[in-house]
C-alpha cells in the first residue's frame, strides 16, 4: 500500500502547532487547514490516510522517503464512524531523523494491522525545511527489512570505503607532503561526516540532533575539494581565472557557513543546494577544459565529477519543484560520490604516472645518448662482421673478440641504463651528480669502443688516407683532456695537460687521425692507473710535434711489450683479467702512425709506470681567428635534422651556448630556408629522408650560399668525411656530441 500526498489520504497544515487530544480532538481539528503540498520552508502537517490490511500479515512498516523530516510520528486508529469520534490511538511510533530510528538512514514505523480490517491512520510531520515532496510506504516488515539490508551494506561499504582511502592518502601526504594528498584526505573526510549525519547516524548512536553535524562538513567538504582539485590540475599556474572562480565558491561556503545561526534551516538548505550546484559546475568545467588542453590525468577527474553531477541532480532539482525520479536518491548520491573519490584516487595515479613521464621528458638529453649508442653499436657490430670476415687467421682471437665486445658494449649500456633509471626515482641533487657522472663514464667508454672498431675496419680495408686541415692544437688537447676526464670518474686521479712555449696555437694536419692516434694511449693510461697521476706533456721541434703521456700505473710487463700493438691483445685476459677493454685501441695507434708519418715509443718509468712519446710530423700554422662571445651570442643557425629528439638535443646545446636555431626536417626544407633566411651556421645530418645531407649541401652550394656547414653525424667513416668535403661541408662532428666540441666549432666558424 502506497499513498502521496497528491494523489491519496488528506493533508492539513497545523499553523498553531498544537498536540491533538485524542480524547477531545474537536479544537485540535478545527484549527487544521487543508492544503495541497508541504513547503520547503518547513512546518508541522499531518496526513490522514484510511487503510484496509487485504493479507494474512500482521507486521507492517510505514516508511517515509525522499525528503529530510526531523520528527515523524503515526498515530494509528480502528475506523471511526466520522472523524470527531478518532478516541485514543491503538499505537503512536515515531520514525524521524531525529526520532531514535528504528532503520538506519530510513523514516520507518512499525505498525500491527489485522487481516481485513480498516484503520485510520494518522501521521504528523515536523522539521524546520524539506528537502522535496514526501512519499509515504506502507509494507510489510519483512520486505523493509531485506531492502533494508541491501542498503545497509551499500551504506557501509561506501562509507567504508571513503574513510579507507582519506587514511591511505593522509599516509601517503605524510611520506610525500604533497598537498592534493592532504586535501584530498580532509575533503574525504569532511564527506564521511556529511553522509554519517544525513543517514542519522549521529542521531542514533550519539543522540546528537544537530542539523549543523550535516551542513557545516558539507560545507568543508567543497572547500577542501577545490584546494585539491585546484593544486591536481594545476590551476594557479595554468588559469589563475579558473582558480580565482574557485576561490569564489569557497568564499561562498565561509560565507554561507559564517551565516548558518542567522537564519532559517530551510535558507541554510537551500545555500547548500545554491552552493553544491556552483561547486559541481565550476569543478567540472575546469576539469573538462584541462583534458580540452591535453592534461591527461583529468580524465578520472572529469568521470568522477561528472558521476556526483548525476548524483547531485536527483537531490537538487527536486528541491526546486521538479519531481523525484529515483527512490532513495540520497543513498544513490552517495554511491555517486563514492565512486567520484575512487575516480579522483585513479586521477591522482595516473597524475604521478604524468609526472614520471615528465621527469622522463625532462631527461631527453641523457636518453638522446644512449639512443645515438645504440644506433651507433648496431653500425659497430656490421662493421666488425665485415672486418671478422676480412682476417681469417685471427679466427680465434676475434671470436673472443665478439664475446668482449659483448661485455665491453654492456658495460657502458649498463651504467648509463642503470643510471638514468635511478635518476628518474631520486631527488638527491649529490646523487644526481654522481649518476650523472656514471653516464658520462659510460657514454665515454663506449663512444671510444665504438669509434676503435669503426677506424680498425676501415684501417683494414686500406681506405683511410689523411685529410689536412688548420686545426687549434689547444682544442685537440682539452678534448683529450675531457675524454679523460670522463674515464677517470671513479677514480682518485690528477690529469694533467703541460703544453711547452714553443708549441704554436695553429697547425696544418689530419686531426681527426691524430685525436684517433692519441686517444687509446690516454684510455690505457687511465684505463691501468689505480692511484698517483697522469701527464700529457706536448712541445715542438724541427717541424714536428710531440706528445709524452706519463703515468703511474703498472707499466707494460716485459714480456707483452712486442706484442701490445697486435688486434686483441690485453696485458691480463680470461675472466680474471683485471681491466676491461677489446685489445684494439694500440693497434689503431700504430696503424694510424703508419699514415701520418708518426713515430710511437715506449719507456719504463721508475719504480713503476709508463711512459709513451708519440712523434708527428706537423707544420705551424701563422693563422689569426679572434671570436667575441658577443659574435657567438648573436648567431642564429640552422638544424637540419629528421630526428626529432637529436634536433632538439642539438638545439638545446646551441642555446647554452647563446646561439639561436631553426629547424629543418629534412634537406628539401634545409634548401627552402637557407634561401630565404640569413644563417650563420648550419648543422646538417647525413641521412634523412626525401633529400640527404650530401644532396642538400650540394644544393645550397650552388645557389651561392657561402654559409658553413658542419656535418652532425653518427657515420663517422672515412668515406663519409671524405664525401662531406667534397661536397662542400666545413666541417665534421661525430655524434653523440659534446657542448665544448660544438663550441670549438661555433668559435671555428664564427664570422
Amino acid at each position: 500500500m502506497e499513498g502521496h500526498l497528491n494523489n491519496s489520504g488528506k493533508l492539513y497544515h497545523n499553523p498553531s502547532n498544537m498536540i491533538p487530544d485524542w480524547e477531545h480532538p474537536e479544537v485540535f481539528l478545527q484549527q487544521l487547514t487543508p492544503v495541497e503540498s508541504i513547503g520547503i520552508k518547513g512546518g508541522n502537517y499531518w496526513f490522514m490516510l484510511s487503510i484496509t490490511n487485504t493479507i494474512d500479515t500482521k507486521q507492517w512498516t510505514l516508511k517515509v522517503n525522499d525528503s529530510f523530516v526531523e520528527h515523524v510520528q503515526a498515530h494509528l486508529f480502528n475506523q471511526s464512524t466520522t472523524i470527531d469520534s478518532l478516541r485514543i490511538p491503538i499505537a503512536s511510533p515515531k520514525g524521524g531523523q531525529f526520532d531514535g530510528q528504528v532503520y538506519l538512514h530510513k523514516y520507518g514505523m512499525e505498525i500491527t494491522l489485522l487481516p481485513n480490517k480498516r484503520y485510520d491512520l494518522w501521521i504528523n510531520l515536523q522539521s524546520r525545511y524539506y528537502t522535496s515532496e514526501p512519499h509515504f510506504q506502507i509494507l510489510p516488515s519483512a520486505d523493509l527489512i531485506s531492502v533494508t539490508s541491501k542498503s545497509n551494506f551499500i551504506l557501509s561499504a561506501c562509507l567504508g570505503s571513503i574513510i579507507i582511502l582519506a587514511l591511505y592518502n593522509f599516509l601517503i601526504y605524510l611520506w610525500t607532503q604533497a598537498k592534493e594528498y592532504v586535501y584530498y584526505s580532509v575533503y574525504l573526510v569532511s564527506v564521511f561526516i556529511s553522509w554519517f549525519a544525513v543517514f542519522g547516524a549521529f542521531s542514533l548512536f550519539f543522540n546528537s540532533s544537530s542539523i549543523a553535524l550535516f551542513m557545516l562538513p558539507f560545507y568543508t567538504s567543497i572547500i577542501f575539494n577545490i584546494k585539491f582539485y585546484q593544486h591536481f590540475l594545476d590551476l594557479p599556474q595554468t588559469h589563475p581565472v579558473m582558480s580565482k572562480i574557485s576561490n569564489g565558491v569557497i568564499v561562498l561556503c565561509i560565507a554561507s557557513m559564517a551565516v548558518f545561526s542567522f537564519v532559517p534551516e530551510w535558507v541554510n538548505y537551500g545555500l547548500v543546494n545554491i552552493v553544491n550546484a556552483i561547486w559541481l559546475y565550476v569543478g567540472l568545467a575546469c576539469g573538462i577544459y584541462r583534458l580540452y588542453e591535453g592534461y591527461k590525468p583529468a580524465r578520472f577527474f572529469v568521470l568522477g565529477f561528472s558521476t556526483i553531477f548525476l548524483g547531485a541532480t536527483f537531490i537538487i532539482l527536486p528541491y526546486f519543484g521538479f519531481p523525484s525520479l529515483i527512490k532513495d536518491a540520497y543513498l544513490f548520491q552517495l554511491v555517486c560520490q563514492t565512486l567520484d573519490v575512487l575516480f579522483l584516487a585513479l586521477a591522482l595515479a595516473d597524475r604521478i604516472n604524468n609526472l614520471r613521464q615528465e621527469k622522463e621528458a625532462a631527461l631527453t638529453r641523457s636518453n638522446a645518448t644512449e639512443l645515438e649508442a645504440n644506433r651507433a653499436l648496431s653500425t659497430a657490430n656490421s662493421k666488425l662482421k665485415e672486418a671478422l670476415i676480412i682476417s681469417e687467421k685471427h679466427q680465434r682471437q676475434k671470436d673472443a673478440f665478439l664475446i668482449a665486445v659483448s661485455h665491453e658494449f654492456r658495460t657502458p649500456l649498463n651504467a648509463i641504463t642503470a643510471s638514468l633509471s635511478q635518476l628518474k626515482q631520486t631527488h638527491d641533487p649529490r646523487e644526481q651528480e654522481t649518476l650523472l657522472d656514471y653516464i658520462q663514464f659510460g657514454t665515454e667508454r663506449l663512444a671510444s669502443q665504438v669509434e676503435n672498431i669503426v677506424v680498425l675496419a676501415e684501417l683494414d680495408e686500406k681506405e683511410i688516407l689523411p685529410q689536412d686541415s688548420i686545426f687549434n692544437i689547444d682544442d685537440l688537447l682539452h678534448e683529450l683532456e675531457e675524454m679523460a676526464q670522463g674515464l677517470l670518474v671513479e677514480k682518485n686521479i690528477d690529469f694533467k695537460v703541460d703544453t711547452a712555449a714553443s708549441v704554436a696555437n695553429f697547425y696544418l694536419g689530419d686531426r681527426h687521425l691524430l685525436i684517433r692516434l692519441l686517444a687509446p694511449i690516454v684510455d690505457n693510461a687511465c684505463k691501468y692507473i689505480e692511484c698517483g697521476k697522469i701527464i700529457l706533456q706536448t712541445s715542438a721541434n724541427w717541424g714536428s710535434l710531440t706528445f709524452n703521456i706519463i703515468d703511474t700505473g703498472p707499466g707494460i710487463p716485459t714480456d707483452k711489450k712486442n706484442a701490445i700493438f697486435d688486434s686483441f691483445v690485453q696485458a691480463s685476459s680470461g675472466f680474471q683479467r683485471s681491466h676491461e677493454g677489446l685489445g684494439l685501441g694500440l693497434t689503431i695507434s700504430k696503424r694510424i702512425a703508419g699514415l701520418l708519418q708518426a713515430t710511437i715509443e715506449y719507456d719504463a718509468v721508475i719504480p713503476h709506470g709508463c711512459h709513451c712519446i708519440v712523434t708527428v710530423p706537423m707544420k705551424k700554422q701563422d693563422y689569426q681567428h679572434t671570436v667575441t662571445s658577443h659574435n657567438i651570442r648573436s648567431a642564429h643557425a640552422l638544424i637540419v635534422e629528421d630526428n626529432i629528439v637529436n634536433s632538439k638535443v642539438l638545439q638545446a646545446l646551441l642555446n647554452k651556448l647563446g646561439v639561436s636555431s631553426d629547424i629543418a626536417e629534412n634537406g628539401i626544407v634545409a634548401l627552402n630556408v637557407a634561401s630565404h633566411d640569413n644563417y650563420d651556421f648550419i648543422f646538417m645530418d647525413l641521412q634523412m629522408p626525401q633529400m640527404d645531407g650530401f644532396s642538400a649541401t650540394e644544393s645550397i652550394r650552388l645557389k651561392g650560399i657561402e654559409t658553413p656547414i658542419i656535418a652532425v653525424t653518427a657515420n663517422t667513416d672515412h668515406k663519409s668525411r671524405k664525401r662531406c668535403t667534397e661536397v662542400g661541408m666545413d666541417d665534421f662532428l661525430a655524434k653523440p656530441i659534446k657542448k665544448s666540441t660544438l663550441q670549438q666549432a661555433i668559435q671555428k666558424w664564427s664570422r
